[in-house]
């Protein structure tokens, strides 16, 4: 009996003794991202693909060292300023936000929200831009606005003129309109220099407004159209595609800093590859997204070229004169300079 417990106690001292020279076991890398909508609800949008692509990804390329959870229907931030909170204190890892909602937090984006900064129907001029020198300079920026890093840019496509009583085809058509635009100075100011009425309405009250008639219309991407279902409460669609609509994908600047090597390195590759892959699904689901306009019977209107002129002119002009006052002239010039060259590379 007295051998069978000495074994036992050597036994004991043995793992004691392989637990001290091994240390305690590493402790996984938590990776808690804020979704919008899931996939259930929303199976074609590109960022609830991104997301997917990227968690599949990180495990694959970190094992068991990273352990990613997406939280969707933004469970652990319901706003945009709570997702940037939570990514500051790192109560969650990762969060996305309009480019117009991070005028808020920092000025490096504000130019894109002018009307007309980025030519109708050429995404891919921005994309470009923004995998560039120009995306590398909004990213110092906004780590020393907000302690936050821009990991990738989703682009979500151009916005449109959305109406219920009436059609928009051209410039007079908005004079009086009670019209909800983005809750920014720059397209607020925009719009009413089109002469329509425009009221900073939340996105969250936006089909309900539409619905009681409290506003005649209403500017959005076609992936917005799709999962809100704003094709039940308007009529008219007309293809202004007056702003092109981006995303940023955030996560902390000192959290990233401290990732272990394999971590970032993985981290990093993931990132690369779900932005293709969001990029891949985008092209597919804005096709896709449109068909389902034309089938739930909706007006779809072009604008003349005449037309559209007299919306760049007044767009612009109108959309200058604000950014420029919240940027300054010389970061505006070196934003729209940077488009500029990629809008001359990609259509020489």
């Amino acid at each position: 009996m007295k051998k069978v417990r000495l074994t036992a106690v050597r036994a004991l001292l043995c793992l004691l003794a392989l637990c001290v020279v091994a240390g305690p076991a590493a402790a996984k890398t938590a990776i808690r991202i804020n979704a919008a909508s899931n996939p259930k609800a929303s199976p074609d949008t590109p960022t609830i693909h991104w997301y997917q692509k990227f968690a599949e990804l990180m495990k694959e390329k970190a094992g068991d060292d990273a352990d990613v959870k997406i939280y969707w229907d933004n469970q652990l931030a319901k706003t945009y300023p709570d997702g940037i909170n939570g990514t500051q204190n790192q109560t969650l890892q990762m969060c996305n936000i309009p480019a117009a909602s991070l005028a808020e937090f920092s000025k490096a984006m504000i130019p894109l929200n002018g009307l007309y900064v980025v030519p109708f129907p050429h995404n891919q001029i921005a994309r470009n831009a923004f995998a560039g020198e120009l995306g590398e300079k909004i990213r110092a920026q906004v780590i020393q606005d907000t302690g936050l890093r821009i990991v990738s840019f989703w682009d979500y496509g151009f916005r449109y003129i959305l109406t219920a009583k009436k059609p928009v085809t051209k410039v007079e058509d908005l004079k009086g309109m009670k019209f909800r635009c983005q809750p920014n100075p720059v397209q607020l100011e925009a719009f009413r220099a089109y002469g329509a009425n425009p009221t900073p309405i939340t996105y969250a009250e936006l089909f309900t407004s539409l619905q009681q008639g409290v506003i005649d219309g209403t500017e959005n991407p076609l992936v917005n159209v799709y999962m809100s279902r704003l094709y039940e409460v308007t009529r008219y669609f007309t293809k202004t595609g007056h702003i092109l609509e981006f995303n940023v994908c955030l996560v902390n600047e000192d959290w990233y800093r401290k990732l272990p090597e394999n971590i970032r390195k993985a981290f990093d590759e993931s990132v690369a590859e779900a932005d293709v892959a969001f990029n891949e699904q985008f092209d597919r689901a804005e096709s896709n997204f449109m068909k389902v306009v034309e089938e739930k019977k909706m007006e779809i209107f072009d604008v003349a070229p005449e037309d559209a002129a007299k919306f760049v002119e007044i767009g612009r002009a109108a959309s200058r004169g604000e950014i420029i006052k919240q940027v300054g002239e010389e970061y505006y010039n070196y934003f729209m300079g940077e488009l500029e060259k990629a809008e001359k590379a990609l259509l020489k």
